[in-house]
């Protein structure tokens, strides 16, 4: 699964997102591997850090592993990240700053098919000129 977040700034959002996000692992007969570029997105209110926790605790169990990517310039997200992460108690999922050290290691379980169609998906993000400025 491939998600590109721009933004998510209401609880609205976050429950949009949820939505989405849920019906997409539900809809795959095995278990997901998320590529997540949070590159684009700035920080996230308190209502949606706790929402993101209760969603990604939620699909713990329908996935293999999950890579989220996140601006090197944008520490105060990244933060938020480690927070989400740590509070859903997920080995399997994890932070980068760098899109090909998230590419690696998702493609570890990934077909090569897979693989070349996410880091075609990272690569996109990078030619839009992200990280967007803070």
């Amino acid at each position: 699964m491939e998600v590109r977040v721009q933004s998510l700034r209401t609880r609205t959002d976050a429950e949009l997102f949820m939505q989405e996000i849920r019906s997409c692992v539900s809809r795959t007969a095995t278990r997901s591997i998320i590529c997540a570029d949070h590159r684009a997105a700035p920080i996230y209110p308190p209502v949606v850090v706790s929402q993101l926790i209760a969603l990604f605790a939620s699909i713990n169990p329908h996935v293999d592993r999950a890579g989220l990517l996140i601006a090197p310039s944008n520490a105060t997200l990244s933060m938020q990240v480690e927070r989400i992460l740590r509070e859903t108690s997920n080995p399997l999922r994890r932070m980068f700053f760098d899109p090909d050290e998230m590419a690696a290691w998702l493609a570890e379980i990934q077909t090569e098919t897979e693989a070349s169609r996410m880091r075609a998906f990272l690569g996109r993000g990078r030619r839009t000129g992200w990280p967007a400025p803070l």
